[in-house]
């Protein structure tokens, strides 16, 4: 590692200071992102772990340019977006130093997984996978004898509609498979392209462990079989060890077939000629990126044409209440409006919404951000035969249950919110729209 390119590390991770102070929020606001930290925790020891290599040619231009495109978010993208350009500038610098490339394609998508993306995983691909599978298990389960038909991320048997739930989308293994798809590789020192290998039969592993998991819990789902409480759970840890098996025995297989790596050795003098004014260039960009975020303000955003809120839900007059601290920093900077009512026995949130936004996140997100324990729970369909995500919310001895739709103003209804997203994204819909999210205190068993 050349001591000359020190500094310039140094200079990388004081100018992402909003980065990490956002990352660390995150990570205390929401414990089940914490996961993560694995991913930082394997990155940091592989690249301390690989043999020092030569930097590459100009080995400041492309964290440079990752840090500009940085700076030109900042006012603009969410946080997510802002962390993601900013460890990819340090994961380019790191490389550069340590590994003697531009970009290290096992300790890049490492250094991603650490970030708290599940969310917004689970937001963008949560529908999108869940429809896959769907589509994936209702031809296993006709060939089994069962008339069983994909109805958008449900499966549809006579009158009965069961639906591929979050879990069984696959989002958290998408993540641990991921994980330990890249763990290997970069521990095993594979190719940038026998990397990409890896990944992809990853992805393709966890979506054929999903589709056997839907499969075989379709039968307990209908009422074919009957399964003792750790039935589901049980199955779920079978697919993913079938599943991690698959990953880790492909890039063993990948291993085999990968050729040495080659470190070319050269002096500082091809590296650049201008080595000096690089570094001072490059100082100037970190001052920058470290400077941009204090003057950045968010706006807030002005919606008009609002309808006013509903009156009554479910023949229940709501009366309103005010937001809570954290729901009122949610509002400042979302498209439409947020309410809060009760009719005397529930709670009711209710968000007018005027465009497709990944704010409109899933009710289980806020609750998971509040220190409860989320358990899905079947769709729940009301006597007008219209369907509703449900899940069970615990935090010591408190025990909710939840239901949230999203309804557009034609009376079309999504049961969960990445549908929605993708419906209005695709133009399928249009808004503005109503989200409608309700707990009330559970008394009864999980399944209700």
């Amino acid at each position: 590692m050349s001591r000359r390119l020190m500094p310039a590390l140094l200079l990388v991770v004081v100018a992402l200071w909003p980065v990490w102070h956002w990352y660390g929020n995150r990570l205390l606001a929401a414990p089940e992102e914490r996961a993560g930290v694995l991913a930082l925790a394997v990155a940091v020891l592989i690249g301390w772990r690989a043999p020092s290599a030569s930097p590459p040619r100009w080995p400041l231009l492309l964290p440079a340019l990752l840090l500009l495109a940085y700076i030109a978010s900042v006012p603009i993208a969410p946080p997510l977006v802002r962390a993601v350009l900013g460890t990819s500038t340090l994961v380019a610098l790191v490389s550069s130093l340590r590994l003697g490339s531009r970009l290290h394609l096992g300790l890049w998508g490492l250094a991603l997984l650490a970030l708290p993306v599940l969310p917004s995983l689970q937001f963008y691909l949560g529908y999108p996978l869940r429809a896959a599978v769907a589509q994936g298990a209702a031809p296993l389960l006709r060939g089994a004898g069962y008339a069983v038909l994909p109805e958008g991320a449900c499966l549809r048997w006579g009158e009965a509609l069961i639906a591929v739930d979050a879990p069984c989308s696959g989002v958290r293994m998408l993540w641990t498979g991921l994980f330990l798809a890249l763990a290997l590789a970069a521990w095993l020192r594979l190719s940038p392209w026998r990397t990409a290998a890896a990944l992809c039969l990853a992805f393709a592993a966890v979506l054929a462990g999903n589709v056997l998991r839907a499969t075989a819990l379709f039968f307990p789902e209908a009422g074919v079989l009957h399964l003792p409480a750790w039935g589901h759970a049980g199955i779920g840890a079978v697919s993913f060890l079938l599943v991690a098996a698959g990953i880790a025995g492909s890039v063993l297989w990948l291993h085999r077939w990968n050729p040495p790596p080659v470190s070319a050795v050269r002096d500082e003098e091809e590296n650049g000629i201008l080595f000096p004014r690089a570094i001072a260039l490059f100082a100037l960009i970190c001052l920058l990126a470290a400077a941009v975020p204090l003057a950045s303000r968010s706006e807030h955003l002005v919606t008009e044409d609002f309808p006013g809120w509903p009156v009554a839900m479910e023949g229940a007059a709501l009366q309103p209440l005010p937001l809570s601290a954290r729901e009122a920093r949610f509002s400042r900077d979302f498209p439409g409006r947020v309410g809060r009512f009760s009719d005397g026995r529930r709670e009711w949130i209710v968000r007018w919404v005027t465009t497709p936004t990944r704010t409109l996140h899933p009710a289980a997100d806020c609750f998971r951000g509040s220190g409860y324990r989320i358990t899905p729970l079947p769709l729940h369909v009301d006597a007008a035969g219209r369907h509703r995500g449900a899940f069970l919310a615990e935090c010591a001895d408190e025990r909710l249950r939840v239901r949230e739709c999203v309804v557009d103003g034609e009376g079309r209804q999504w049961s969960d919110v990445s549908a929605w997203y993708w419906a209005a994204l695709l133009t399928r819909t249009r808004g503005p729209w109503w989200a409608y999210t309700v707990a009330e205190r559970a008394v009864i068993s999980v399944r209700w």
